[in-house]
């Protein structure tokens, strides 16, 4: 398997960690070429062996990962699909290509050479084989899933999230320019969650890391001067491990991707808004449409976005809808959105291939 993260953590890291956990637990002797620093040490402490790679120079990495002998190679894109793509035409081997985003990686140069194109949601898999012709029965669809005990986590009720009189929202992402959305998604939240409840301590959380810190921080510094019961808090980059305690204890998230599933799964209401699109609030509709595109990563109707602040109003007006909200996002999770969901169809994609 081959990876070329450019940020410090981020959903590709997880993506990479648990489909090689996932492929070892399948009996898969997993080797996985990335950058040394965080991703190399959370494999290694799961017995996935790694090969170190400077992506700056990664031709010069060739020769030792041809030295291993392979039945698949499992790419993630650009850097990272060049190297794998040159270690699967040198020892005649299959490859799986997977695509976490709206791009095509010039798939329609080298279309012929993989065996299976996985996309992170339908609507991205919708977009591989319109904008490159990409046969469909070489499209497989596997989600960012999310640890099954997520969906098992006490729910608490609107009134207990508040019951200090402060109503914390979270955003949830890697904070580059590419996330702009997130914020004009949280403007309009704000919004609607100042004017149905100005008696409560609105908070602003910022979780991430990434180029973009500074101008997250000053539009949100915004928010706040517009907005006299809004402070904002900025957390910087937070390990894994204490995410989902982080989105518990909020009344809302705005987040995109594997964040915005993880919130569904915890039954936390959530906005989704990624890199390409708005899709709203995660309910009915929005949650349907907000799925296909792997929440943000697909563009979005106006509709979503501009709907944004009267659900809000809603959601935080109404106990019964909050609770509706909560508990259909939990069950959309546990049906769509589960890591052993994800596992057993990456497995069974690869099995098809080497078995």
């Amino acid at each position: 398997m081959t990876a070329a993260p450019l940020s410090y953590w981020s959903g590709l890291h997880e993506n990479v960690y648990y489909s090689a956990l996932a492929l070892k637990n399948g009996g898969y002797q997993v080797t996985v070429a990335c950058p040394h620093g965080q991703l190399d040490d959370a494999l290694t402490k799961i017995s996935v062996d790694t090969i170190g790679i400077d992506w700056d120079d990664w031709k010069s990495s060739v020769g030792k990962v041809r030295d291993r002998s392979f039945d698949l190679v499992y790419t993630h894109p650009f850097r990272s699909r060049k190297l794998g793509m040159n270690i699967a035409q040198y020892q005649s081997i299959p490859m799986v290509s997977h695509f976490h985003g709206r791009y095509l990686d010039s798939i329609s140069l080298w279309k012929n050479k993989v065996s299976r194109v996985i996309c992170v949601s339908e609507g991205h898999a919708k977009y591989m084989q319109a904008g490159a012709d990409v046969a469909d029965h070489t499209v497989s669809v596997v989600r960012n899933g999310v640890l099954d005990k997520f969906a098992e986590v006490k729910m608490d009720s609107l009134d207990s999230r508040t019951s200090d009189g402060k109503s914390e929202i979270l955003v949830l992402s890697r904070v580059d320019p590419d996330k702009y959305y997130l914020l004009d998604a949280l403007t309009e939240a704000i919004s609607g969650a100042v004017a149905i409840r100005p008696d409560l301590h609105w908070v602003v959380r910022l979780a991430g890391g990434g180029t973009a810190v500074t101008g997250f921080e000053e539009r949100i510094k915004g928010l706040v001067e517009d907005n006299a019961n809004v402070t904002m808090e900025s957390l910087g980059w937070v390990p894994p491990a204490e995410v989902p305690s982080l989105i518990s204890s909020s009344s809302m998230v705005v987040a995109s991707g594997r964040g915005a599933a993880l919130s569904l799964a915890l039954g936390t209401p959530v906005i989704a808004a990624g890199s390409k699109g708005i899709a709203g609030l995660q309910y009915g509709n929005n949650l349907e449409a907000g799925a296909w595109g792997n929440f943000g990563g697909m563009p979005s109707s106006m509709d979503r976005f501009q709907s944004i602040r009267a659900d809000v109003r809603t959601l935080f007006g109404s106990p019964d809808f909050y609770k509706n909200v909560s508990v259909s996002g939990r069950e959309y999770a546990k049906k769509n959105l589960l890591q052993s969901i994800s596992d057993n169809r990456l497995r069974k994609v690869c099995d098809e291939i080497v078995r």
